[in-house]
Parts: structure tokens; sequence; C-alpha cells
């Protein structure tokens, strides 16, 4: 990427640049805000130092703007009061990670399947797909 172009600064990220942010949202049940389902958003935006989501349920149409934030995540978010970096990579279970390269790993190109003998593993992490809300 950075020698695609000499204005191209490329970062690699690490574990510290990322906060541990818990969830802040407002439900949809909130009266006031019409929160859309996720399922209905064709284009979100999201623009520094604004606390709303722009979005869009269809390409053609206008953007929209709605507060998803609890007051009190608004407040700190404009307070500038972030939650602490992590300290390391989210990771997946060892379990996780060692069923997904035996079931798949064989059928697996080896370009992709580098990406999953190398993820980090952390057998803290919960399972994303188990914890949906």
């Amino acid at each position: 990427m950075k020698n695609s172009n000499k204005r191209n600064d490329v970062c690699v990220l690490a574990p510290q640049h990322f906060c541990d942010w818990t969830a802040e949202n407002k439900s949809r049940n909130t009266r006031g805000d019409k929160i859309p389902l996720l399922s209905k958003i064709v284009q979100a935006r999201f623009v520094r130092g604004s606390t709303e989501l722009l979005y869009k349920t269809n390409h053609d149409g206008d953007e929209q703007s709605v507060k998803f934030l609890k007051k009190s995540a608004e407040r700190a978010a404009t307070l500038h009061h972030f939650p602490p970096a992590r300290l390391t990579s989210r990771g997946l279970s060892s379990a996780k990670k060692a069923n997904i390269l035996a079931k798949l790993g064989s059928r697996m190109p080896a370009n992709r399947r580098i990406f999953w003998e190398h993820i980090p593993e952390n057998d803290n992490s919960c399972d994303l797909l188990s914890n949906v809300q």
C-alpha cells in the first residue's frame, strides 16, 4: 500500500490502538429516537466529533441521523473520556481456532490458512457468535 502512492502513510495497528468500549447504545424501544434495524441500513457514516449515526436505508435516499448513544456516553464522548487502551489482542479461544483449522484447514488455500494459523489466541475472549444481543 505504501508503495502505491508517495502520499500514503501506512500505520501498522497494534492492540494498544484500540479501546475496550462497553455497550453504551440505546435500546430500540427508547421513546423519541427512531433507531433503524441494522438489517435495513445500507450505508452508515460517523463524523469525528459527532455522537450521531448518519445512515441511509436505500442507496438513492437521503441521509438521516439518529442519536444512538445513552446520555452518559454522549457526555463522556464530548468530554473526550475514553476507555483504557487494550493491552492484548482480542484473539479467539484456542479451542475455536483448533476447530476451525481441523474442519476447514484442508479446504483453505495456503494463503488463507496462514491467517488462521497465526491469528492470536485468547481463551478469555468471548465468542461473538454466541453472545450477540
